[in-house]
């Protein structure tokens, strides 16, 4: 192998090591004993992770009770509208955290849209919903926020599941609940408690719904006060301990939903014709209130922009558009390399190997990006000075970077090992290969890691609030500020921007998907 080419297959997994992993563990081991000790002894720290657990758990359960009717209407249903109505419910997954904090403020607050619907039904004179800012609007946003996970996962493990004990049962006469109850429910059990706990990871590591819904000390999750302990008191020492704690508990629950998911795979055969029939009254009645649910705190954003105060006050923050758009362009094309360069790596190794590489390059999925971002204002405040704009570029790009390298990866599997091997026999190098053969065949899952890595950016919130200053803003930034002063015609405004551009994004990924 010539030095080019094993410069292209290690320069990725290298970088990633001192972009993630080292700044990770150097600010892991800043905290000391007594630190330590305190975080699971002090009855304030244990009331916080009292209640992450308790709104992440409550938050997940909720999300199933809304989510599994629309996964078994999704799989067992044929109706119209039923593709457009998939791409609604994913809008709240694919949307950034600070987007559904603004809908809520907007939709459900004491001045917001429903209130005044309701007042002028019934002739009120005051706000009857006084949700906000309390433990009710948090589970409330974290339902809206991750049940289309459950109708996604719980939906595709249906499909996967051999149906013909069903049309044996329904032959020997079985009613449809007999069939649900008996065969159906026991084996998408395993596949609802995976999404369960899919559910229960991203809202014990909550940060911008909490931060602005959650309404005071109350209604705080660990990684609030890591940002909190970082930011506000710097205390570097408690805030790396509670990121142990929330690190570990993290893992404790991964390792939980392997098995679940091991478990689940039991159940799953190559038969993937599900028998469907028309919709019932019930379940027309759960989608029209299921699309309400979704659509009206999203509404609420473009309606409450469209005034001209709403984009006057939009325009004077342009800076952090531009700063956002600067950020987000950078750090795609870095994530992107790095991806792209690991992905030649995982490719020329097997087995055990492989396999540890690809757990080792997916650890920012399931390491908080309050942490991460953490890791780059501990080296650069304890360390040496790194500028805000290069520390935000860096920390996006290793955020994004798994991401980028499981859409990279998935095209890669589907290149011809005849046509590689073909070129081997002919005596073309393998940095030959790779620029003329597979780079070729990977534009488009490259153009799309861009795409994703983007938005990613262009919507990151959490590690970028550790990372700024008051100079420099970025448009959740922005929006997170305006909510803050109550300016939600100009939040709305810019939220209306960030929101073409991530379905931007993804309606140019979806099509390089399609082709």
């Amino acid at each position: 192998m010539d030095k080019s080419s094993r410069a292209l297959k290690y320069t990725g997994i290298v970088l990633y090591t001192l972009l993630f992993t080292i700044p990770l563990l150097i600010t892991l081991s800043c905290t000391n004993l007594q630190s330590l000790k305190e975080s699971v002894t002090n009855t304030y720290y244990l009331h916080i992770l009292s209640f992450s657990f308790k709104q992440a758990l409550l938050s997940a359960l909720l999300s199933l009770l809304v989510g599994l009717p629309g996964a078994y209407i999704m799989a067992y249903r044929d109706f119209h509208f039923k593709r457009p109505l998939k791409a609604l419910f994913s809008l709240p997954f694919i949307l950034p955290p600070i987007l559904v904090v603004l809908g809520f403020v907007v939709f459900y607050g004491n001045s917001g849209y429903l209130n005044k619907i309701l007042m002028a039904v019934f002739g009120l004179e005051k706000a009857p919903l006084k949700i906000l800012y309390s433990f009710k609007t948090v589970l409330l946003a974290h339902t809206f926020y991750n049940f289309p996970i459950v109708i996604t996962l719980v939906s595709n493990s249906i499909k996967k599941i051999d149906h013909s004990c069903e049309e044996a049962a329904a032959a020997e006469g079985a009613s449809s609940f007999q069939i649900f109850s008996r065969i159906i429910l026991p084996r998408i059990i395993p596949a609802a408690a995976s999404a369960a706990v899919i559910v229960f990871l991203y809202c014990f590591t909550s940060f911008s719904i909490i931060l602005v819904l959650g309404g005071g000390p109350e209604l705080t999750t660990l990684e609030v006060e890591i940002y909190r302990q970082a930011k506000t008191s710097s205390n570097i020492e408690m805030a790396a301990a509670l990121s142990i704690l929330s690190t570990v508990t993290v893992l404790i629950v991964l390792l939980l939903n392997s098995a679940i998911e091991n478990r689940s795979s039991v159940f799953e055969t190559d038969y993937t014709t599900v028998r469907t029939s028309k919709l019932k009254f019930s379940e027309r009645i759960y989608l029209t209130a299921s699309t309400l649910f979704v659509l009206l705190p999203l509404l609420s954003i473009f309606v409450k922009s469209g005034t001209q105060q709403a984009w006057q006050t939009a325009l004077g923050t342009l800076e952090s558009a531009f700063n956002s758009v600067k950020v987000a362009l950078l750090s795609s094309f870095i994530s992107t390399a790095l991806a792209l360069s690991t992905a030649y790596l995982l490719t020329s190794v097997k087995g055990k190997t492989r396999a540890a590489l690809s757990a080792y390059c997916t650890l920012p999925m399931v390491t908080s990006s309050v942490i991460a971002g953490l890791s780059y204002y501990v080296i650069a405040r304890r360390y040496f000075f790194v500028p805000n704009a290069v520390l935000l570029i860096l920390s996006h790009a290793v955020l994004a970077m798994p991401f980028c390298l499981r859409t990279i990866r998935s095209m890669w599997k589907d290149i011809p090992v005849e046509l590689i091997e073909s070129a081997r026999s002919t005596g073309a190098s393998e940095r030959q290969i790779f620029y003329k053969i597979q780079l070729p065949i990977l534009r488009p899952a490259v153009r799309s890691s861009l795409l994703f890595a983007f938005a990613i950016s262009m919507g990151e919130l959490n590690s970028t609030m550790i990372l700024t200053s008051t100079k420099f803003r970025t448009i959740p930034i922005q929006i997170y500020r305006m909510v803050g002063s109550y300016n939600y015609e100009g939040a709305c405004a810019l939220g209306t921007v960030l929101c073409v551009i991530c379905f931007a994004a993804f309606a140019l990924m979806s099509k390089d998907d399609q082709n």
